[in-house]
């Protein structure tokens, strides 16, 4: 497993750099997704659901700084009562990928570290905090100008708790949003272009007819009668 998960980060990295420069990136993308983790207990091996959210800021077209949080949890039958545990991920750190607007095959890889906070519940409770760190990568293909599809991802995520390293592993998919303001300059001048074939007016008030300013309005009242507008 930790093979492939290496193969997966060099991969990633080489093909990144290896396409064509194009300086038009995506500045930010906003990830969530469903994550499946094997978590480690002293060798023996427990799936964990959950859900993941990043949010990446890329400072160039192949490098980001990256926020990462994952919720993962089971409840295990230890008749006659059950258990319930649950994690806590709390990491950060760099991320590798092409964040071209032109680039429709995205290998990433990234390498986080943080904290993690483990909590059991049952008969009585206990709760422990400690490192984190997650190495990894995956696929991201974009599906639309803004919208990626995270095919797959994988990532060895070690933890050190009560004393000792669990070496747990990890895999999601989801969405991406690669780039959630993109547009907003382009729908506010559409709607400054609406307002002003609406109300005839441009900067500073004045009529865009050229009539010096007067000009007779759309029929706007019940009874269709003409206004002038000055």
């Amino acid at each position: 497993m930790r093979k492939l998960l290496f193969s997966v980060i060099i991969l990633a990295c080489a093909a990144s750099f290896s396409f064509a420069q194009n300086t038009d990136y995506n500045k930010v993308d906003i990830y969530a997704g469903y994550s499946h983790a094997r978590m480690d207990f002293g060798g023996d091996y427990e799936g964990f659901n959950g859900v993941e959210g990043a949010v990446t800021g890329n400072i160039s077209r192949y490098i980001g700084l990256k926020g990462d949080y994952a919720f993962h949890f089971k409840s295990f039958d230890a008749a006659p009562f059950d258990v319930n545990a649950q994690t806590h991920t709390f990491v950060g750190g760099l991320q590798v990928k092409d964040n071209s607007t032109e680039t429709k095959f995205k290998p990433f890889a990234h390498f986080m570290a943080g904290v993690t906070h483990a909590r059991v519940s049952g008969i009585v409770s206990d709760s422990e905090t400690g490192f984190a760190g997650v190495i990894g990568g995956g696929l991201d293909i974009r599906l639309s100008p803004r919208v990626d599809f995270r095919v797959v991802q994988l990532d060895y995520n070690p933890t050190r708790l009560d004393g000792e390293t669990q070496h747990n592993f990890r895999v999601g998919i989801g969405l991406a949003d690669t780039e959630p303001w993109r547009n907003t300059g382009r729908r506010v001048a559409r709607h400054r272009r609406l307002h002003v074939a609406r109300t005839g007016q441009g900067q500073g008030g004045r009529s865009t007819d050229g009539h010096l300013g007067v000009r007779s309005c759309r029929l706007r009242d019940a009874h269709r009668t003409p206004r002038v507008c000055r």
